[in-house]
């Protein structure tokens, strides 16, 4: 059921979608402020909050571009961080991408599970060492009309810089290209 229909179901249309939306959104925010860290999240605490900035996109067979984007880690408790990622173009502000899901922490080693737009999902595993996290996509699937060429595999490092900035790098390799740097980013915490 839509978020307009099953909330007026609820409510009996008595407040508005946007009211609804900011109810919902806000008090989902507000529960880390109640949760207590779990226990193995304490190492990376610092990806915790919101994170803005800017960045640029290179690849063989696309131009050159730059973007601005923020990402969230957030947490309600649980052994794991939400993540949140909202990009758009630098210049004309048009939405680019996004993306949503879970990261999970086992000492140094992290997985994490994310959904993006375009309608591919990827597991991703890897190490923590230090404030550098790397992980590398060991399975990716995509919805059955996914345009070529198909990204084959993914790897993203975030790492927390001497200033207190992030420091993200992602690179891709598709059926046409081998790994290599795709994008490029800095944020500051908000």
């Amino acid at each position: 059921m839509r978020f307009h229909a099953l909330s007026t179901a609820i409510t009996g249309g008595r407040f508005s979608r946007k009211f609804l939306q900011a109810l919902l959104f806000s008090s989902q925010s507000n529960m880390a402020d109640k949760c207590h860290l779990h226990e193995s999240l304490q190492d990376v605490s610092w990806l915790l909050g919101t994170w803005s900035g800017q960045g640029d996109g290179i690849y063989p067979n696309i131009k050159s571009f730059s973007y601005k984007e923020e990402i969230k880690f957030s947490h309600v408790g649980q052994p794991n961080l939400q993540f949140q990622s909202s990009s758009w173009h630098l210049t004309n502000n048009t939405p680019m991408h996004f993306e949503s899901g879970f990261w999970f922490f086992d000492r140094n080693h992290v997985k994490a599970a994310i959904a993006h737009n375009l309608g591919v999902c990827d597991i991703m595993e890897g190490e923590m060492t230090n404030n550098q996290i790397t992980v590398t996509t060991t399975d990716i699937t995509r919805k059955s009309d996914s345009k070529p060429p198909k990204v084959t595999k993914v790897q993203k490092i975030y790492k927390l810089l001497e200033d207190g900035d992030l420091e993200y790098i992602m690179l891709m390799e598709t059926e046409q290209y081998p790994l290599q740097e795709h994008l490029r980013s800095r944020f500051k915490k908000q």
